[in-house]
């Protein structure tokens, strides 16, 4: 009985072992699988604020880059016993000493760098333009020895262009074109070989035999007058050898040419004597020059046929600013988009007729602006959606 009971005992333990195995695998499954789910949503929004942070550290960067483009960093300028309008003039004096014309209007601010010390503190000039910033920085060499200007930079961009500096004098060495833009290098191979390859060709002289030989004839005959206008006995003048270098069949054409001119222009009959009081039964019958043939066609009139973005039309105002844009151009029929008018109308004013069609109040739209003088001929307008519309119209057969 002992054994069999050891036994039993046994098997069962055998089951409680097996039955705990599977409990505590599934357990951990599916504490695993919500653990899983929870981190890969963190991970999914630790990954999306990454993304926002680089975007915004993207948006802070150029920012500050353009906050920065329009100064410039000016050292060597006293600052004793000077207010803003005396540090504004006496720039202004050494920049157009300098060779660039600056105006006090073309400068948004002035201020130092630092707190006072003794030393001269470096001097922050913003300008309007940056052209103007670029000219001055082109005319620097003509500055005063005491005076030098540089361009603004963040602290991290002046650090990154430090680091690179002997990478760029590495690259010079070497003989390659090398500089910094902002806080890159950008290292160009020289092109002296290409700039060789690209020069012209020299041209051979007319005497070489590759080129056509010329008439001697016309040669001998220039030869001649240059000579007697050297000995005096003539005087050289350029159309009489220009007539002398003409062949003769040259000046037949010429001659055939304006006789054919003389012809065509004088198609009127001579004038016949009459008596005072009589009338001439036997007129002549000519067509005088000026009129027009009947061969001739009758001249067509053109449709000017515009398109414009007016980005909006929704108000008066901006209705009025497309008049006064529009008087000086030639325009029958004018295509708008972005009109921004909700609903659909046709509306007459004193030039033009306006037809519009809209969906969203604020957003697209379309229309159409038509000249007044082409009321009759319109069929129709026809407004598919808030992208597309079309115009029905009639023209007459002389218009095109």
């Amino acid at each position: 009985m002992e054994k069999q009971m050891e036994i039993f005992f046994s098997k069962i333990n055998e089951k409680f072992d097996e039955q705990t195995l599977k409990l505590t695998t599934a357990i951990t499954k599916n504490v695993m699988e919500a653990l899983e789910e929870k981190l890969k949503i963190l991970s999914e929004e630790n990954n999306n604020l990454k993304t926002k942070v680089n975007n915004l550290e993207q948006k802070i960067t150029f920012l500050e880059k353009e906050k920065r483009k329009n100064n410039l960093v000016l050292f060597g300028i006293e600052e004793k016993g000077k207010t803003e309008t005396e540090l504004m003039n006496s720039i202004t004096e050494i920049i157009v000493k300098a060779g660039t014309q600056l105006d006090i209007h073309e400068i948004s601010y002035i201020r130092r760098i630092g707190a006072e010390t003794e030393k001269q503190r470096p001097l922050i000039m913003s300008l309007t333009t940056t052209w103007k910033k670029h000219l001055i920085l082109k005319n620097k060499r003509n500055l005063p020895t005491s005076v030098s200007v540089k361009e603004d930079f963040p602290r991290e961009v002046l650090e990154k262009r430090k680091q690179l500096q002997p990478r760029v004098e590495a690259e010079r060495k070497n003989g390659n074109i090398a500089y910094i833009k902002y806080d890159q290098i950008i290292v160009k191979k020289p092109t002296h070989n290409n700039r060789e390859k690209r020069k012209r060709e020299t041209t051979t002289s007319p005497t070489t035999p590759s080129q056509k030989k010329s008439n001697k004839k016309n040669i001998d005959i220039a030869n001649k007058t240059v000579n007697t206008a050297r000995e005096g006995s003539i005087r050289f003048n350029v159309r009489d050898t220009k007539k002398q270098l003409e062949s003769p069949s040259d000046r037949k054409q010429k001659i055939n040419t304006t006789r054919n001119t003389r012809k065509t222009t004088t198609n009127c009959p001579p004038i016949r004597p009459i008596t005072v009081g009589d009338t001439d039964h036997h007129p002549p019958t000519y067509q005088p020059t000026n009129s027009i043939s009947k061969t001739e066609k009758p001249k067509r009139s053109c449709l000017y046929i515009c398109t414009l973005n007016t980005r909006t039309l929704r108000t008066s105002e901006s209705l009025q600013e497309l008049e006064l844009a529009i008087e000086n151009i030639k325009w029958d029929i004018l295509g708008i988009s972005e009109m921004r008018r909700m609903g659909e109308g046709i509306e007459e004013r004193s030039n033009y007729i306006m037809y519009y069609k809209g969906e969203v109040a604020g957003h697209r739209g379309v229309g159409f602006l038509v000249k007044f003088r082409l009321k009759s001929q319109i069929q129709g307008f026809e407004g598919i959606s808030d992208r597309i519309a079309a115009i029905h119209i009639k023209l007459p057969k002389r218009m095109f």
